[in-house]
């Protein structure tokens, strides 16, 4: 059934892939310039997947429509850890072939890639650094949410982003000083997609160390420019000066003043809009508590973070509220380090939209670890405020834009039933909600889509370095314009090979 594997397409899309992501070529050149000793250290790991899926609806369509058809994923991949004295690359390829055993057109290949590194410039003061990510990401959030390549539901396109810049960081006079520049571009296969400039600077000085009277401040300056391909820029500057007080081992308050720019002002960055924020963090012997309270260009803001251990169990709260758009949040946490596991998607995004937002976050979790068995559960609620904050009070004197809300519960419970075997059972529920604009000046469409899933695998270890994992699975999809409203049963088996 597999016949002419890789194809010129294929071949052609991972060509363009490397001359668009220009970070991955160089900082390797870098890093293998900056040896100059015994200190290298290069590990290399090739692994592949081989996956037979079968789907009784295949292109996510009603189903009086639906297609049932096999499909063939084979994926080699190989992983790239590289150290040398002053520089290291992490970078991890997979190049995904999907064969189908009915509806050939649907065939593809599809190529990821996540690489990231770093390389002193001089010594630890001033280094390069970036990061490269190709992957696939849904293109419109009203339609069937695809949460792999296999579907073949026409909702998916190839995205590209690339960061690259320098970081300096000294001790000056007994403070500690940085400073940062990144240049980077997003980029979409998707015609109707926006591709993205990105231009975003910053420094900060802090205390070395914490004074006597147990005090320390941090002046921050940020600058952001989103240059949109049609739509033009978006930029996001602020400058603000924090205050801390250690009040004892486990209790700090802070207070924080500044200025921001008016995100929703298109071409205008000055900082015309005053900011301020008050709190307090509480750390414990197994809790704690972040919190604070404050007023922005877009009104009252409010941050809560919270966590508690109780022997086996953790629970975790978070809410906090930011102006953005869709590619400055992902921007944003690809840059944070040691991010842990991601909050789960609110699939809203719509890639190279280009609307700035306000958006208000709360998640939630469980999580519970026995001898042989471990459960999460997690729940978020986001709402996306397109509007300007100058059309809150008044309406009438602007257009309100669309707005966006998601919500959901998903919980997975894993069971060790032996030496070389596992399952994994997974449940969850989502709702997406859409209040959009009317172009023609009526009242504003809504429209809702709502999804159930539930699923279980089984995983056997057939020895150190190869596994099999067998699996199915149910959604159920509604929606109130009728173009979501369907249903899929899916069966899996995967052998997995580490070279």
């Amino acid at each position: 059934m597999i016949i002419n594997i890789v194809s010129k397409k294929g071949v052609h899309k991972m060509t363009n892939m490397i001359l668009r992501s220009p970070f991955f070529t160089a900082i390797i050149l870098f890093s293998l310039a900056s040896y100059s000793g015994p200190a290298l250290a290069v590990d290399v790991q090739f692994s592949a997947q081989v996956e037979e899926v079968y789907s009784d609806n295949i292109t996510l369509v009603p189903n009086d429509e639906a297609k049932a058809d096999f499909v063939t994923r084979i994926a080699p991949s190989v992983q790239l850890d590289y150290l040398a004295n002053s520089a290291e690359v992490t970078a991890e390829y997979t190049y995904e072939i999907l064969r189908y055993a009915s509806e050939t057109d649907f065939d593809q290949e599809y190529h990821q890639l996540n690489a990231l590194g770093g390389i002193d410039i001089i010594g630890k003061t001033l280094r390069m650094q970036g990061q490269t990510i190709y992957t696939q990401v849904n293109v419109d959030p009203r339609a069937p949410a695809q949460t792999s390549n296999i579907a073949a539901g026409g909702n998916r396109t190839d995205a590209s982003n690339w960061q690259l810049g320098p970081r300096y960081q000294q001790e000056m006079f007994g403070a500690d000083v940085s400073a940062f520049y990144d240049y980077g571009r997003i980029e979409f296969d998707d015609p109707n997609s926006q591709d993205i400039e990105s231009n975003r600077y910053g420094a900060s000085v802090s205390n070395a160390e914490i004074t006597s009277s147990r005090t320390t401040y941090e002046a921050v300056w940020n600058y952001w420019k989103l240059d949109y391909q049609v739509s033009g820029e978006i930029e996001d500057q602020t400058l603000y000066l924090q205050l801390r007080r250690e009040l004892s081992d486990a209790l700090d308050v802070f207070a924080l003043g500044g200025a921001d720019s008016d995100l929703f002002d298109r071409g205008e960055s000055s900082l015309s809009e005053t900011r301020w924020e008050v709190g307090f963090d509480y750390t414990g012997f197994d809790n704690y508590v972040s919190a604070s309270f404050g007023d922005r260009y877009f009104g009252s803001v409010y941050r809560v973070s919270a966590g508690r251990q109780v022997s086996a169990w953790n629970y975790g709260l978070s809410y906090s509220e930011e102006p953005g758009t869709s590619e400055s949040f992902f921007l944003g946490e690809q840059a944070t380090p040691d991010p842990g596991e991601p909050p789960p998607d609110a699939g809203l995004d719509t890639p190279g939209l280009g609307q700035p937002f306000i958006r208000k976050r709360t998640d939630a979790t469980i999580n519970w670890e026995g001898y042989a068995s471990r459960l999460l559960v997690r729940g978020w609620l986001e709402k996306r405020d397109q509007s300007d904050p100058e059309d809150f009070e008044n309406p009438n004197d602007g257009i309100i834009s669309d707005n966006e809300k998601s919500k959901g519960l998903a919980a997975a419970y894993e069971w060790d039933l032996g030496a070389k075997t596992g399952a994994v059972f997974r449940t969850g529920w989502d709702k997406r909600e859409f209040d959009d604009l009317d172009p023609l000046g009526g009242p504003s469409i809504k429209s809702d889509i709502e999804t159930f899933r539930v699923g279980a695998e089984i995983i056997y270890e057939l020895g150190l370095k190869t596994s099999v994992t067998g699996g199915a699975g149910y959604r159920d999809s509604s929606g109130s314009d009728g173009n979501n409203n369907f249903d899929e049963i899916y069966i899996a088996v995967m052998l997995t090979r580490i070279f």
